[in-house]
């Protein structure tokens, strides 16, 4: 499951597909591996999720099969020059 802190996502199942914008923390729990995932960004960015999948053939026809899923994170700036621009993002692991 995906949660970002202080919101209700629409969808927030692991093969969700969703946009979110000024994210600061993104957690996503996985209850099957029993683990907790939390990415903290400094500057708040547009989270982009979506599902990898597959497709087998099976007796009930064509199946998508999830596989795992991606986070994107992004961010709209402009540099002036002679300055830059710096983020981070701190990724945390626990079992839950």
């Amino acid at each position: 499951m995906f949660y970002v802190k202080a919101r209700i996502l629409e969808n927030k199942t692991l093969n969700s597909i969703g946009k979110e914008e000024s994210v600061s923390c993104l957690e996503v729990w996985d209850e099957w591996l029993r683990l907790k995932l939390e990415f903290k960004f400094t500057a708040p960015c547009l989270l982009w999720r979506f599902p990898i999948e597959t497709i087998s053939q099976s007796e009930n026809g064509v199946e998508k099969i999830y596989q795992n899923s991606v986070i994107l994170s992004s961010w709209k700036f402009l540099i002036p020059g002679g300055e830059e621009w710096k983020t981070n993002i701190r990724n945390t692991i626990q079992k839950i």
